[in-house]
């Protein structure tokens, strides 16, 4: 009996470790479309070129700082203090609703960055 419990635990971990893989992906997939969308429609040069420059620096999105990612993303390209209400109104912008489950995501906010950066190298051309 031991085994047969251990042998299904076994498959329940891999079940959950395709089904993580599978939710970052869409997470990172959401966040490229949505880095490429603000750069194209809403973002100025300034911030693509800070972006651009600070991003480098940057190993991860993931932080403690109570603004999450969002918080890293708009510290590099923001002229104004960064607070919470920057955060959402960026959000916002966006096209995102308050507390969606991609706000806190490192795994969107990097594909964002990816997606912005791929629009600005075209320009910068």
């Amino acid at each position: 009996m031991p085994t047969f419990r251990l042998a299904h635990v076994d498959a329940a971990i891999e079940r959950l470790r395709q089904s993580k893989k599978t939710f970052l992906g869409a997470a990172k997939e959401r966040g490229r479309m949505d880095g490429t969308g603000w750069a194209m429609d809403t973002a100025e040069y300034g911030q693509l070129k800070g972006l651009h420059d600070e991003w480098p620096r940057i190993e991860t999105c993931k932080t403690n700082d109570s603004l999450g990612a969002p918080g890293v993303f708009l510290g590099m390209s923001a002229e104004d203090c960064v607070d919470r209400d920057a955060v959402f109104r960026f959000w916002e912008n966006v096209g995102k609703v308050p507390f969606d489950e991609d706000l806190y995501s490192p795994e969107y906010w990097n594909g964002f960055v990816e997606g912005a950066l791929e629009v600005f190298e075209k320009v910068d051309d």
